[in-house]
């Protein structure tokens, strides 16, 4: 796979083309660039102006050799899948030594203990890897930023959650948060969805470490690309991204399985995979703002009290909720943006029970078994074309949001120390 990505490497070539309009100075947001620097990318409004900084440095690498640029990004996509799931097999407790419930009051662990708790945990991980199996293969394949975005994610909250400053090494735990901060906003610069985790840590009231979080967002979405834009530019070129992205013409695509893209088609909007799937007397925006609010409303339900803090195990679960709503929520989210499906995976697999287990083994059978290779071209455009991915995920965190309804108060605490959680969960 690796040589043919080299070969072919997919959206790689236009983060390149993405890049080199950031270091000339351009806006890569009309068509008119859009064919000056690589005709027919039609994607482009996925990626925010504080992408560039990223977007130029592959651009860079790129120019060095392509070989590499193409391969450190293969391998920081799968580096990403990794950290990602060492930290929720961490947080979720498996693996040998205390769980979670007995980190110090740092709440860091030496490096080895992620890969001890994966090594720990082959059920929950093979679940994390076998259930989104085509959308993790497809990122890959597509040489997409999706996996390296998770694993920021995941080394963020690592870091913000090692942030405590009570008791010795106090600079040291500060000096984690601030980088766990701008580890948060390097992951944000990819696409604006994953901006919905600083509403999670508002939530619950962890200031500080959203304190730390804005400072990553303002580096990343204003002070690098600033250099390569320029600042008097860069109110300019967020303008266009969001007119850009208003005008693309991409909702209602199949290859959309965002919320506001299913109901798109459903509701009667055009694009390819949308005929047949009119509803008459539906809005498309107020179609997808019921039901979109009816899902933040049951997850806000689920999380309960605002500024209450939770334990490592209920946080990682919140955690996977909150990411498959960076995906749902977003106007524009290819299958590949669903490896957000990998953790939430994890969590239903931990512990094991009848719920869990029938959610996992029915989304592995719509989601695995209905490829192109084994249905066939029309029947899968047919089925994304009626959200089939949408509608698997929404249905595995309801499941999610209803197991941790359940578990009720038993994994929430009230004590924390400066924003970090104290010994004792």
């Amino acid at each position: 796979m690796a040589v043919r990505e080299v070969r072919s490497p997919g959206d790689y070539l236009g983060f390149v083309a993405f890049g080199r309009a950031a270091l000339d100075g351009r806006l890569p947001y009309s068509a008119a660039l859009e064919a000056a620097y690589r005709p027919g990318v039609t994607t482009w409004a996925t990626w925010p102006p504080a992408f560039a900084p990223f977007a130029a440095l592959l651009s860079w690498l790129d120019g060095v050799a392509r070989p590499a640029g193409v391969l450190a990004l293969q391998g920081a996509g799968l580096a990403g899948l990794a950290v990602a799931l060492g930290f929720f097999a961490v947080r979720l407790g498996v693996g040998p030594g205390p769980g979670p419930s007995a980190l110090p009051a740092g709440g860091s662990r030496p490096p080895r203990t992620a890969a001890a708790a994966l090594l720990a945990a082959p059920v929950p991980v093979l679940a994390a890897l076998l259930v989104p199996y085509r959308l993790l293969l497809n990122s890959l394949q597509n040489t997409q930023v999706n996996l390296l975005e998770l694993g920021l994610v995941a080394a963020a909250f690592w870091l913000l959650g090692a942030g405590g400053e009570g008791g010795a090494g106090g600079e040291g735990r500060r000096a984690r948060r601030w980088t766990g901060g701008l580890v948060l906003g390097a992951a944000t610069s990819f696409k604006a969805a994953p901006l919905l985790l600083l509403g999670y840590l508002a939530w619950r009231g962890r200031w500080r470490d959203l304190g730390a979080a804005l400072l990553g967002v303002a580096v990343w979405w204003a002070a690098l690309p600033a250099v390569l834009l320029g600042p008097g530019r860069l109110p300019a070129a967020y303008g266009a991204w969001l007119r850009h992205a208003a005008s693309g013409g991409l909702l209602a695509a199949e290859g959309n399985q965002s919320l506001a893209g299913t109901v798109a088609r459903l509701a009667g909007g055009a694009g390819p995979g949308a005929a047949g799937f009119g509803a008459a007397g539906f809005g498309t925006a107020a179609a997808t703002a019921v039901v979109a609010a009816a899902l933040v409303a049951a997850g806000l339900w689920t999380l309960g009290r605002p500024g209450r803090g939770v334990r490592p195990g209920r946080e990682a679960r919140e955690l996977a909720l909150v990411l498959l709503a960076t995906s749902l929520l977003s106007p524009l989210a290819w299958k590949a943006h669903f490896v957000t499906l990998a953790p939430l995976a994890m969590t239903l697999a931990i512990p094991a029970d009848a719920a869990g287990t029938a959610a996992l083994l029915a989304a592995l059978a719509v989601l695995d078994l209905t490829g192109r290779s084994l249905v066939g071209h029309a029947a899968a455009a047919r089925l994304e074309g009626a959200g089939l991915l949408t509608w698997t995920a929404v249905g595995l965190g309801l499941v999610a949001l209803w197991r941790l309804r359940k578990a009720g108060a038993a994994g929430t605490r009230e004590a924390r120390t400066g924003g970090g959680w104290a010994a004792g969960g």
